[in-house]
């Protein structure tokens, strides 16, 4: 048997160090953002005032629906053609939600980020959000 009653006692001294996190202003936003310049990657995660709370209470579901939605296609791509440009620049996107914010993150390759978040750019300012993945993403949302 083990003895718990005290915790283990570390082998090696851990050295972690938080990098600096630092902001400048826009017009109507901040950004946040801390660099390790070791990695050849970036990961850019952007937070809207969006979440569920903000639903109107005759449309529910409306901020979940609108995540699941909001990446099948923009401006000129479709929702595959968008999703190969992805793939061909190695980047990864994902979107959620949940009752404060809407979240989109994107990890991208650093030679390549130009091009993600013009993409990812895209998705925000001009979604498609067609009926016919509306009604596709409702039907398949649980009915409460």
């Amino acid at each position: 048997m083990f003895d718990r009653s005290t915790p283990p006692k570390p082998k090696t001294k851990v050295d972690f160090n938080l990098p600096e996190i630092e902001k400048f202003d826009t017009d109507n936003n901040t950004i946040y953002y801390s660099q390790k310049e070791k990695l050849p990657i970036v990961q850019l995660n952007v937070l809207i005032d969006a979440g569920s709370r903000l639903d109107p209470p005759d449309k529910k579901g409306l901020a979940l629906l609108t995540s699941l939605l909001i990446d099948e296609g923009a401006g000129k791509y479709n929702s595959f053609e968008l999703n190969d440009e992805f793939e061909k620049l190695g980047t990864i996107i994902s979107i959620n939600v949940d009752h404060d914010t809407f979240v989109l993150s994107m990890l991208s390759l650093s030679e390549n980020f130009e091009k993600s978040f013009e993409l990812l750019a895209e998705i925000l300012n001009n979604p498609r959000l067609n009926t016919e993945d509306f009604e596709r993403e409702k039907r398949n949302l649980p009915v409460k």
